[in-house]
């Protein structure tokens, strides 16, 4: 559901709330319509909008930065990514002659497979491993990215002198790159996932929804004022 739909929702429970504090002689049995629990749910969904707003943010974040960290700032060239950093190592050892013909073909091949791929269809089931989510192709990236490094490492006559491309520095992009992926991960499968379904729950549970306390407070102000009443009038266009 929209983020706009749950604004839309969290507003008129708002706007029900206020309209029952001005009325005299409001005081339903059902604690959920009382006012204590309407003041008490407002507050509840508030906070859930709160803390998905946060997370949603701390991803965007995380995946922005994850996008430099492989491709670079291309449009000010101001940080290399993990790709042009691995095509810089490669035409290093190139310059270090045909003695390490070999390494410098598995580095090339390495860094044709760091290119994020896109889906092309949904994945049949979570064990499909044919599928090309950006998820997996990050990942991918990522065990590639170590892969490269184990090649340079073992390269005797690597010691370039742009810092970047030390074993260091290399390794230093890597671990950035694996650590967001963890980060990101964690986010949105840990703990947005949960509280975006905990606010479904709460927004259109059955029992104390938005949807069932705004009927029940118009049926009990209905009978309790009638429906020709002021009180009635200031609810009855209230829906969801």
């Amino acid at each position: 559901m929209a983020e706009k739909t749950f604004a839309t929702m969290h507003q008129t429970l708002r706007d029900l709330q206020s309209a029952t504090e001005g009325m005299s002689g409001y005081s339903p049995k059902q604690t959920g319509i009382a006012k204590d629990g309407l003041s008490a749910k407002v507050t509840t969904l508030g906070q859930l909008d709160g803390e998905i707003t946060d997370k949603q943010t701390s991803l965007k974040q995380k995946q922005d930065r994850r996008v430099i960290v492989v491709n670079g700032k291309l449009e000010t060239n101001s940080e290399d990514g993990l790709v042009r950093l691995s095509r810089q190592v490669a035409t290093y050892v190139d310059g270090l002659g045909d003695e390490y013909e070999s390494q410098l073909t598995v580095l090339r091949r390495l860094i044709n497979r760091m290119a994020p791929s896109t889906t092309r269809r949904k994945p049949k089931d979570e064990k499909d491993k044919t599928r090309s989510t950006s998820e997996q192709s990050y990942a991918s990236i990522a065990k590639c990215g170590e892969e490269f490094y184990s090649v340079i490492e073992d390269i005797a006559d690597y010691s370039p002198a742009d810092p970047k491309i030390t074993l260091a520095g290399y390794l230093a992009c890597v671990t950035e790159l694996k650590t967001l992926n963890a980060d990101i991960a964690d986010l949105n499968n840990k703990q947005l996932k949960p509280l975006i379904k905990k606010r479904q729950t709460e927004y259109h549970s059955k029992t104390n929804g938005v949807a069932r306390i705004l009927s029940e407070t118009k049926k009990y102000v209905s009978g309790n004022y009638g429906k020709n009443s002021d009180e009635y009038n200031k609810i009855k266009h209230l829906k969801v």
